[in-house]
């Protein structure tokens, strides 16, 4: 949006270098001189804050045309311009937005490509560190056959979607089962014992001096 795009001017002016124009003003005609004095040309760092700009502009889709990619593995080029179709705006043409879909998709392919230096050779050759060879440095690639895209993923990571719906099903079938089966059936109580009393001891009996016993 344009907020991002004022961020942007701002990192781009901060980090780029002092360009230097290499046309001087014509000193040597008055009147050019003149016209250049009263419509200077645009300042080196301008033009290339300009091209700058129109490539960032360029990629602001590449983020939401990739997560929609994401989710299919292959999909029509009519359905998938529809995603982008915002219905509040004026109704488009479905052959231009199919046809402006297929340049994002190229800007996309354009965007995740770019030249990896080879190592192989003797480290003085100025060939081999200014050549190389077009790597993608995106894990989603897609081939357009027929108005029909397919995509591919390098890395595939886990598919949690599938896990959770597995395990949703799971634990349906186990409540299932458990409203289903019957109720356990409680035992009668059996009924209390009174606590036995304890006997009196008897008292151990007397021993007199002649051997009798003494009550």
């Amino acid at each position: 949006g344009p907020d991002g795009q004022t961020v942007f001017h701002e990192l781009f002016t901060y980090a780029c270098p002092k360009f230097i124009s290499a046309n001087p003003p014509p000193y040597h005609d008055p009147e050019l001189l003149q016209h250049y004095i009263s419509d200077p040309p645009l300042e080196p760092a301008q033009r290339h804050e300009a091209i700058f700009l129109a490539d960032v502009r360029t990629l602001t889709s590449v983020p939401t045309l990739r997560s929609f990619l994401k989710l299919y593995k292959s999909l029509d080029t009519k359905r998938l311009a529809g995603l982008f179709v915002d219905p509040e705006k004026e109704e488009v043409d479905a052959a231009d937005a199919e046809e402006e879909l297929i340049q994002q998709m190229m800007v996309l392919k354009l965007a995740s490509r770019t030249v990896s230096r080879s190592d192989a050779g003797a480290p003085n050759d100025v060939g081999v560190h200014l050549g190389g060879s077009v790597v993608s440095t995106n894990d989603l690639d897609f081939v357009i056959d027929d108005n029909m895209v397919h995509i591919v993923e390098s890395t595939v990571g886990r598919r949690f979607a599938g896990w959770f719906i597995r395990n949703a099903e799971h634990t349906q079938r186990v409540l299932d089962n458990i409203k289903s089966s019957p109720l356990p059936v409680a035992k009668p109580s059996a009924a209390p014992t009174a606590p036995a009393v304890p006997e009196p001891a008897s008292k151990p009996a007397k021993t007199v001096a002649w051997g009798g016993a003494k009550a």
